[in-house]
């Protein structure tokens, strides 16, 4: 059995798959396992990272025979070795070259299993392992709602490069649509500081481009009466994840990595149709459309509130609160113990 565990991660301090990264280093840590991180090199100015993780970052190949990759799969490391890659996809379609990245791998772990369908569909033969992601459950679980004399949807993502797939001006349109001449409703939208500016007057609807920690991030949560997602597809969901452990109303649309922890039970799901992706995604075969007057009408049933919404507020955050870091990083280690590399 090995005691190191050497991975490959974006260590930018702020995307999904640095936080990815993050949660594995530190829960192989406390498992006792000595990590190391080779870095994939990203464009722009990272964040600081904690000191526990930027400890782990190596700069020259390691003797181990194996790695584990936490990143796209369009990454494809030169040196031969056996590789694990720990990846998702967010549209029906791969790109020809992530396609074969995955096949010249020992394994691949992805977190659904709407991946392991795709992904087989898309040619990948490689061995598969499914290891749902997580979430802090120390900063998000259940909490009270904040009492206030306004009702608070959050909406978040990025607008820039990708942020198409987030469809942010599906919400600010749908949540004009649906509250037109109400006073006692309001929109934040988070996303990064680069990110341009949303296209509306509407001074209820607030953009924060700060950059947030976690703690942060969680205090935002609990500031909310709801947490309403266009996105036309997800890898995970992770901040949909995040809000219904908090217990907070979640509307979003039923696609992709979502659905393995997402559904009519525990939210208010969107009706889409299926269309071609397209602006960064462009030839990724088909995504989620929302229906506009679905996603409008959850808007309204959400802040209209009742048993209903409660009651699946109550069990949004039982559900959210089984899928831990915790967990994920014991059934990512017990695929690595079944493929023998530890």
């Amino acid at each position: 059995m090995q005691s190191r565990v050497i991975l490959r991660g974006v260590p930018d301090g702020y995307s999904s798959y640095c936080f990815h990264w993050l949660h594995v280093v530190r829960g192989f840590g406390l498992k006792g396992y000595n990590v190391n991180t080779l870095p994939i090199p990203f464009e722009g100015q990272g964040k600081q990272l904690p000191a526990w993780a930027a400890e782990t970052i190596v700069h020259k190949l390691q003797p181990e025979p194996w790695e584990m990759v936490i990143h796209c799969p369009s990454f494809g490391p030169a040196e031969k070795r056996n590789i694990v890659y720990n990846t998702m996809w967010e549209s029906t379609r791969l790109p020809r070259q992530s396609v074969l990245n995955l096949n010249n791998c020992t394994a691949v772990v992805v977190p659904s299993d709407w991946q392991l369908q795709t992904f087989s569909a898309q040619g990948v033969d490689t061995e598969m392992f499914k290891v749902p992601m997580g979430i802090d459950s120390d900063l998000f679980h259940y909490k009270p709602k904040v009492k206030k004399d306004y009702f608070l949807f959050g909406t978040a993502g990025r607008t820039l490069g990708g942020g198409c797939r987030k469809n942010i001006p599906e919400v600010v349109g749908a949540f004009q649509a649906a509250f037109q001449g109400v006073d006692d409703v309001r929109l934040e939208v988070k996303c990064y500081p680069e990110d341009p500016d949303i296209d509306t007057d509407d001074d209820r609807i607030t953009l924060i481009r700060d950059f947030w920690g976690r703690e942060q991030l969680a205090d935002w949560y609990e500031s909310l009466d709801g947490f309403v997602s266009a996105s036309r597809g997800e890898g995970w969901g992770l901040m949909q994840h995040e809000a219904m452990a908090t217990g907070r109303p979640v509307i979003s649309v039923n696609f992709g990595g979502i659905t393995e922890f997402f559904d009519d039970q525990v939210g208010f799901p969107v009706d889409f149709r299926m269309a071609k992706a397209d602006g960064h995604y462009e030839g990724g075969g088909l995504w989620a459309e929302p229906d506009f007057d679905s996603l409008v009408g959850q808007l309204q049933v959400v802040y209209d509130g009742g048993t209903t919404v409660d009651e699946k507020a109550i069990r949004a955050a039982t559900r959210g609160a089984q899928f831990s870091w915790e967990r994920s990083n014991t059934d990512l280690e017990n695929a690595l113990t079944l493929i023998g590399l530890i």
